[in-house]
């Protein structure tokens, strides 16, 4: 018993550090800050258990047999309950890690069993999360407005199989080291070397990393943020990817939205308009009032499909997915076309586009 309380303390210290840990490694990948703050995790835990068994050692020589049995059954029940508490702990944290990692826990047992059977745990690794996880999707409506329900997402992806892989050539991952956290989007190219994504997904930016349709990456600069239209632009000198054509769009219209859900493998989402309409809201930093035209869709988002292109059954770019609805998982809302020609026209008079002053932290 006294080696899992000895435990229980060493934990107790790392969770104590981590926010230290992840601050000073501000900046560097994912995988690294999470492995370092697993590293601390572990090595504290052990520590403190090896302290509280040396120091039950001594305590169990001045201990009766009966009193020693019962310490030997308190501790295995409290070994079982010490692992139960670290799942516990870290199941939330590993869930919102980008990539492999969130996959294979998701998709988890005994974390799909942890996550419904117990409560919520504290928030010591809020800054853990904060590094490798991702922030939710923008406010769309200042206030809940007056929609029909948009109904099921499709089923099937209406795009013929020729379209979908050259749609997938012009889509990229972004990797953006910025505000002591990693932040994941997607991006489509929109010009020549000139990739379009959401603001809040680089906002606070110095340096973007683009992944290409072949794992590939490539250094970036963003040269276009709008906070109200919820739209960025990022050069990329050496992406050499044919841009995507755009076009309007009418309610009803079935689409395909391209995406890096988890900042994972692309994903092809089915998508059906069900409105377009326009949002008054606010900007991403909640300093201005925002009238911005948006279409409401019926598809399946997650963290990761930020900046993904919404595209018809032409190959056409119809809109930009920046958000879901906060009380539908099949409600989603992208920024039309029209948004992305104004926001373009302001950003690059005459399609000469200048790297963008420093955004802050959202």
């Amino acid at each position: 018993l006294s080696g899992w309380a000895g435990l229980l303390l060493g934990v107790s210290v790392a969770l104590a550090v981590i926010p230290l840990v992840v601050s000073i490694l501000d900046g560097a990948d994912d995988a690294w800050i999470l492995l370092a703050a697993l590293v601390v995790l572990v090595a504290s835990a052990a520590f403190g258990q090896v302290l509280g068994l040396q120091l039950g050692e001594r305590l169990r020589g001045n201990i009766s047999g009966r009193v020693g049995s019962a310490d030997r059954v308190a501790g295995a029940v409290a070994g079982s309950v010490g692992v139960l508490v670290v799942f516990w702990l870290l199941v939330p944290t590993l869930a919102e890690v980008p990539g492999w990692i969130s996959a294979q826990v998701r998709g988890s047992f005994v974390a799909e069993v942890i996550e419904e059977r117990l409560p919520e745990p504290p928030d010591a690794l809020s800054a853990l999360r904060d590094a490798v996880g991702e922030r939710s999707f923008p406010t769309v409506f200042d206030e809940a407005p007056d929609l029909a329900d948009p109904g099921p997402a499709p089923t099937q992806v209406p795009l013929d199989q020729r379209t979908q892989a050259l749609v997938a050539e012009s889509v990229v991952r972004l990797h953006v080291p910025a505000c002591g956290r990693i932040q994941q989007g997607t991006g489509f190219v929109a010009a020549d070397r000139i990739v379009i994504t959401n603001a809040h997904v680089v906002a606070g930016a110095s340096e973007v990393t683009v992944i290409d349709d072949v794992g590939v990456r490539h250094a970036g600069v963003v040269v276009g943020f709008d906070p109200e239209r919820d739209l960025a632009a990022v050069r990329v000198d050496d992406l050499d990817r044919r841009p995507l054509v755009t076009a309007p769009v009418e309610p009803d219209t079935l689409a395909a939205a391209f995406g890096h859900p988890g900042g994972g493998e692309l994903r092809i989402a089915p998508v059906r308009i069900a409105d377009v309409l326009k949002a008054k809201g606010r900007d991403l930093y909640d300093e201005v009032e925002t009238l911005r035209e948006v279409v409401v869709m019926a598809v399946n988002l997650r963290l990761g499909d930020s900046g993904a292109p919404v595209v018809d059954q032409r190959g056409a770019v119809v809109g930009v997915a920046f958000a879901v609805a906060p009380d539908g998982d099949e409600t989603a809302y992208g920024v039309t076309v029209a948004e992305l020609d104004a926001f373009i026209a302001a950003q690059a008079p005459g399609g000469q586009w200048q790297p963008s002053a420093a955004s802050d932290c959202l």
